[in-house]
């Protein structure tokens, strides 16, 4: 008796979602599939299903697994309710199901467009379903890209959580309304920051007061907002990179400030950057928290402590790679120019102590010029032996 697998995908851009863990269109695939299975007497080895993800992604988690069960020689049959529900990348088709399938003995069968690789016409027609069905993906990406095109420049909010500071609507989600438990924290830092505190004491006194970060408040509230730089180690507390944030951030002037980055293609869902003076900046679109005079003078302050020259920007091969030996963070630098704005030293300190995110009892510098000179005496040494 053959094994088959049944694998089941929706995409983020149907719009029959129902309340339910699964939505009408999964189940429905699903009890097709199952039926095609049971009038022909297949076992059914699992079920594979990814709800929400585009059929260009190559790194759908069920299929993935799906993929590696059909290696290991688990599955005989792969089914689907068409094609396109396997994959709409002409790529992914070809290398898959033309190449990977036939090396593995796999055969791959689409019930509603009749895909069989069994069948003679199959490899004919193939290369065509292939075609339209990226074509429509592309099409797809081309028309929502017009559309938040429109919506930005119209001033409606179209991310998927609003700034810290603010909440969402809730009669008109493409707005932004102050939080009155979180536009009173924004407003003490840029106070703070105003009166001369720096980052690190802007930061202990938040932590100090017991105040959530943005990434913990958004938790609290219930939100799905997963933060992918995160390293787990300091939940909840605020850091130097969040202070800097909000204090760059020009939205709470009530400009609506959009557009910093967008997708690199259809295809590749990387973020590609834009340049700040192609943003899309609608101003007055909601209400201010910080008052004109307040942000040009953060803002003056700022740009009077920006690093110039192009050493400045040169990142040091100990990077990432030093860590703290009391609490585990990383070892960040501290630069130190002389007159012509090169860098005339530079020392690695505790992460944790330095931003005040945490109470390490680690205030040590290392110089970063001796550390890379020993690294490379002992490397020099592993070549030599």
């Amino acid at each position: 008796m053959p094994k088959a697998a049944i694998y089941c995908r929706l995409s983020i851009e149907d719009k029959d979602k129902a309340v339910h863990d699964d939505s009408q269109s999964i189940q429905n695939q699903k009890a097709m599939l199952r039926d095609y299975c049971k009038e022909r007497d297949w076992e059914i080895y699992d079920i594979y299903v990814d709800d929400g993800y585009s059929g260009i992604d190559r790194t759908r988690p069920e299929f993935c697994r799906l993929l590696s069960d059909c290696e290991a020689g688990k599955i005989d049959i792969v089914l689907c309710k068409d094609q396109s529900r396997f994959s709409r990348d002409i790529v992914v088709i070809e290398q898959i199901i033309n190449d990977k399938f036939l090396e593995w003995g796999i055969r791959f069968i689409g019930v509603a467009d009749n895909a069989d690789t069994e069948s003679e016409s199959y490899s004919t027609m193939r290369l065509f379903t292939s075609a339209y069905n990226e074509m429509y993906v592309k099409d797809i990406s081309a028309k929502i890209r017009r559309t938040l095109a429109y919506k930005r420049e119209q001033g409606q909010f179209i991310g998927s959580f609003a700034p810290y500071g603010y909440r969402i609507d809730p009669d008109d989600k493409h707005h932004l309304l102050p939080d009155a438990q979180t536009a009173p924290v924004v407003q003490q830092i840029f106070s703070l920051y105003a009166e001369g505190a720096g980052y690190r004491k802007i930061v202990q006194a938040l932590n100090d007061q017991g105040i959530p970060s943005p990434t913990a408040y958004k938790k609290q509230t219930g939100s799905h907002y997963v933060n992918g730089n995160a390293d787990g180690r300091a939940p909840g507390l605020w850091t130097q990179s969040t202070v800097t944030r909000i204090l760059t951030n020009e939205v709470y002037t009530g400009t609506l400030v959009q557009g910093k980055s967008h997708h690199i293609s259809y295809k590749n869902k990387k973020r590609k950057k834009v340049a700040p003076e192609d943003w899309v900046r609608i101003p007055n679109v909601h209400e201010a928290i910080i008052d004109p005079e307040t942000w040009e003078r953060t803002k003056a302050r700022l740009q009077s402590h920006t690093r110039v020259g192009k050493r400045s920007q040169e990142l040091s091969p100990l990077s990432g790679k030093v860590r703290c030996a009391v609490c585990g963070r990383p070892m960040k630098r501290n630069v130190y120019y002389n007159k012509a704005r090169t860098i005339q030293y530079y020392g690695l300190q505790c992460a944790t102590y330095k931003t005040g995110a945490m109470n390490c009892p680690n205030r040590k510098t290392i110089s970063g010029l001796t550390l890379e000179s020993k690294i490379l005496e002992e490397l020099n040494g592993i070549i030599a032996e």
